[in-house]
Protein backbone atom coordinates (compact mmCIF):
# COMPACT_ATOMS: atom_id res chain seq x y z
CA UNK A 1 0.00 0.00 0.00
CA UNK A 2 2.76 2.13 0.35
CA UNK A 3 3.71 2.29 -2.96
CA UNK A 4 0.41 3.12 -4.60
CA UNK A 5 1.17 6.98 -4.40
CA UNK A 6 4.79 6.63 -5.95
CA UNK A 7 3.25 4.56 -8.58
CA UNK A 8 0.19 7.49 -9.12
CA UNK A 9 2.93 10.11 -9.15
CA UNK A 10 4.77 8.15 -11.72
CA UNK A 11 2.16 7.42 -13.55
CA UNK A 12 1.52 11.01 -14.11
CA UNK A 13 4.89 12.57 -14.53
CA UNK A 14 4.77 9.89 -17.60
CA UNK A 15 1.38 10.89 -19.06
CA UNK A 16 2.06 14.40 -17.97
CA UNK A 17 5.63 14.14 -19.69
CA UNK A 18 4.89 14.64 -23.60
CA UNK A 19 2.57 17.51 -22.86
CA UNK A 20 5.19 19.23 -20.98
CA UNK A 21 7.46 18.40 -24.24
CA UNK A 22 5.27 19.73 -26.33
CA UNK A 23 5.28 23.25 -24.96
CA UNK A 24 8.91 23.66 -25.48
CA UNK A 25 9.81 25.94 -28.67
CA UNK A 26 13.18 26.82 -30.59
CA UNK A 27 11.59 30.04 -31.25
CA UNK A 28 13.33 33.06 -29.23
CA UNK A 29 10.46 34.41 -27.29
CA UNK A 30 6.90 32.89 -26.65
CA UNK A 31 4.31 33.79 -24.81
CA UNK A 32 1.35 31.56 -24.67
CA UNK A 33 -2.13 31.93 -22.67
CA UNK A 34 -5.17 30.80 -21.79
CA UNK A 35 -8.11 32.96 -23.23
CA UNK A 36 -10.14 32.00 -20.32
CA UNK A 37 -8.12 32.13 -17.54
CA UNK A 38 -5.80 34.22 -18.01
CA UNK A 39 -3.20 31.77 -16.81
CA UNK A 40 0.82 31.27 -18.40
CA UNK A 41 0.96 28.46 -20.29
CA UNK A 42 4.15 28.81 -21.62
CA UNK A 43 6.43 31.67 -21.57
CA UNK A 44 10.08 32.17 -23.03
CA UNK A 45 12.08 35.92 -22.97
CA UNK A 46 8.52 37.48 -23.04
CA UNK A 47 9.71 40.52 -21.96
CA UNK A 48 12.05 41.36 -24.75
CA UNK A 49 12.03 43.10 -27.33
CA UNK A 50 12.08 41.56 -30.55
CA UNK A 51 11.68 43.73 -33.85
CA UNK A 52 8.70 42.19 -35.79
CA UNK A 53 9.18 39.30 -38.63
CA UNK A 54 7.17 41.05 -41.22
CA UNK A 55 6.66 45.16 -40.89
CA UNK A 56 5.57 45.45 -44.56
CA UNK A 57 2.65 43.57 -43.63
CA UNK A 58 2.30 45.33 -40.07
CA UNK A 59 2.48 48.38 -42.17
CA UNK A 60 -0.25 46.71 -45.07
CA UNK A 61 -2.78 45.81 -42.39
CA UNK A 62 -2.16 49.85 -40.99
CA UNK A 63 -3.28 50.77 -44.41
CA UNK A 64 -5.92 47.93 -44.75
CA UNK A 65 -7.38 49.90 -41.02
CA UNK A 66 -7.23 52.94 -42.57
CA UNK A 67 -9.06 52.40 -45.76
CA UNK A 68 -11.84 50.41 -43.75
CA UNK A 69 -11.91 53.24 -40.97
CA UNK A 70 -12.17 56.16 -43.93
CA UNK A 71 -14.55 53.93 -45.89
CA UNK A 72 -12.48 53.40 -48.74
CA UNK A 73 -13.52 49.53 -48.08
CA UNK A 74 -15.37 47.70 -46.31
CA UNK A 75 -14.85 43.88 -44.50
CA UNK A 76 -17.67 42.40 -47.15
CA UNK A 77 -16.05 43.72 -50.30
CA UNK A 78 -14.70 40.94 -52.61
CA UNK A 79 -11.53 41.51 -54.08
CA UNK A 80 -9.91 39.94 -57.40
CA UNK A 81 -6.96 37.91 -57.07
CA UNK A 82 -4.30 38.98 -60.11
CA UNK A 83 -2.33 36.68 -61.47
CA UNK A 84 0.73 37.95 -59.94
CA UNK A 85 -0.94 38.04 -56.39
CA UNK A 86 -1.62 34.22 -57.45
CA UNK A 87 2.02 33.76 -58.00
CA UNK A 88 3.92 34.40 -54.57
CA UNK A 89 5.42 31.71 -52.94
CA UNK A 90 5.93 30.91 -49.36
CA UNK A 91 3.43 31.72 -47.01
CA UNK A 92 0.35 31.65 -48.85
CA UNK A 93 -3.73 31.42 -48.20
CA UNK A 94 -3.27 29.93 -52.01
CA UNK A 95 -5.54 31.50 -53.59
CA UNK A 96 -6.48 31.85 -57.58
CA UNK A 97 -6.97 34.10 -60.36
CA UNK A 98 -10.93 32.30 -59.58
CA UNK A 99 -11.25 33.89 -56.48
CA UNK A 100 -13.27 36.81 -55.28
CA UNK A 101 -12.17 37.22 -51.62
CA UNK A 102 -13.68 39.09 -48.61
CA UNK A 103 -11.37 42.09 -46.99
CA UNK A 104 -12.04 40.49 -43.60
CA UNK A 105 -10.73 37.15 -44.92
CA UNK A 106 -7.49 38.62 -46.51
CA UNK A 107 -7.00 40.11 -43.42
CA UNK A 108 -7.37 37.01 -41.60
CA UNK A 109 -4.58 35.60 -44.21
CA UNK A 110 -1.82 38.17 -43.34
CA UNK A 111 -2.59 38.02 -39.93
CA UNK A 112 -2.52 34.07 -39.33
CA UNK A 113 -0.92 32.77 -42.56
CA UNK A 114 1.39 35.75 -43.11
CA UNK A 115 0.06 35.37 -46.34
CA UNK A 116 2.21 37.04 -49.22
CA UNK A 117 -0.85 36.67 -51.76
CA UNK A 118 -2.97 38.19 -49.48
CA UNK A 119 -0.98 41.03 -49.10
CA UNK A 120 -1.17 41.41 -53.08
CA UNK A 121 -4.87 41.87 -53.19
CA UNK A 122 -5.21 44.03 -50.81
CA UNK A 123 -2.25 45.95 -52.10
CA UNK A 124 -3.71 46.26 -55.67
CA UNK A 125 -7.45 47.29 -53.77
CA UNK A 126 -5.51 50.45 -52.59
CA UNK A 127 -3.25 51.15 -55.12
CA UNK A 128 -3.49 49.50 -57.96
CA UNK A 129 -0.04 47.84 -57.63
CA UNK A 130 2.01 46.86 -55.53
CA UNK A 131 4.69 49.24 -56.42
CA UNK A 132 2.05 52.27 -56.21
CA UNK A 133 1.12 50.38 -53.02
CA UNK A 134 4.85 50.59 -51.75
CA UNK A 135 5.09 54.25 -52.79
CA UNK A 136 2.16 54.94 -50.58
CA UNK A 137 3.36 53.31 -47.83
CA UNK A 138 6.83 55.15 -47.84
CA UNK A 139 4.55 58.20 -48.16
CA UNK A 140 2.26 57.10 -45.17
CA UNK A 141 5.43 56.19 -42.82
CA UNK A 142 7.27 59.31 -43.16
Amino acid sequence: MKFKPFLLAFALIMVLSPAARALETPAKAALVLDYNTGTILLEKNADEAIPPASMSKLMTLNMVFEALEQGRLTLEDRLPVSKHAMSYGGSTMFLNTRDRVRVEDLIRGVIVLSGNDACAVLAEALAGSEAEFARAMTARAK
